[in-house]
């Protein structure tokens, strides 16, 4: 079950309680109410299938029907949204279930503070890797520090859409749920990927092998 909507239904089951935990509630629709602003999506159809998705009770058959669409689109959709939703308010949700209303109160103020001073949309990096960085103006020099320069523009947000901009986004969606999913189909080519990606096979390694498989049919 995805995140967001682990939170979706846990806020419905507080509103319904005989005696409502008006604190709990609260805060459960602090991030509610972010989940239901879609403002991680850009575009508007994927707004539309979000919506909807909510609406049906999840049900991922319906949404493909109604936009006729496939589902393995929407898992890559739905699970690119939500990832961005852990990424924001998995500490404070449990904290929340757990009773630890302070606790949640803190980290969402704290957090909501470190967004307001610098804008990690900048960058690409995973929030579990910036959340351990001491983001701060410090005595350093910038000419001392090449090596991070680079890897700050490769993940750069400018330097992510220019590369994206040359990709063919069927075939990256395709890639991303190969190698995400768990379809035993996909084992071989998932094994491949996960060697590539530790550079112990370089990308024409991975073809060839796969070039190799007897049966084996892809699209160029």
């Amino acid at each position: 079950m995805a995140f967001f909507v682990k939170v979706l239904k846990e806020y419905e089951k507080e509103l319904q309680k005989q005696n409502v935990d008006k604190e709990k509630v609260e805060l459960l629709k602090i991030i509610v109410d972010d989940i239901m602003s879609f403002r991680f999506v850009k575009r508007e159809s994927v707004r539309r299938k979000l919506d909807y998705f909510i609406k049906v009770g999840f049900d991922y058959n319906k949404v493909a029907e109604k936009f006729n669409t496939s589902k393995h689109s929407l898992y890559v959709a739905i699970s690119r949204f939500d990832n961005r939703i852990v990424n924001l308010y998995e500490k404070m949700f449990y904290l929340i279930k757990e009773g630890k209303l302070e606790e949640a109160r803190d980290v969402y103020v704290r957090s909501t503070l470190t967004g307001s001073s610098l804008d990690k949309e900048k960058v690409v990096l995973s929030h579990s890797i910036l959340d351990k960085l001491n983001i701060e103006d410090r005595a350093l020099n910038v000419a001392s520090c090449k090596r991070e320069l680079i890897l700050l523009k490769i993940y750069s947000r400018v330097m992510l859409d220019k590369n994206m901009s040359k990709i063919d986004l069927e075939k990256l969606s395709h890639v991303i749920y190969v190698y995400c999913s768990d379809d035993p189909v996909y084992d071989y080519e998932r094994k491949l990927i996960q060697m590539f990606i530790e550079d112990e096979l370089d990308i024409d390694s991975v073809i060839n092998a796969l070039d190799n498989v007897k049966g084996y049919k892809y699209k160029k």
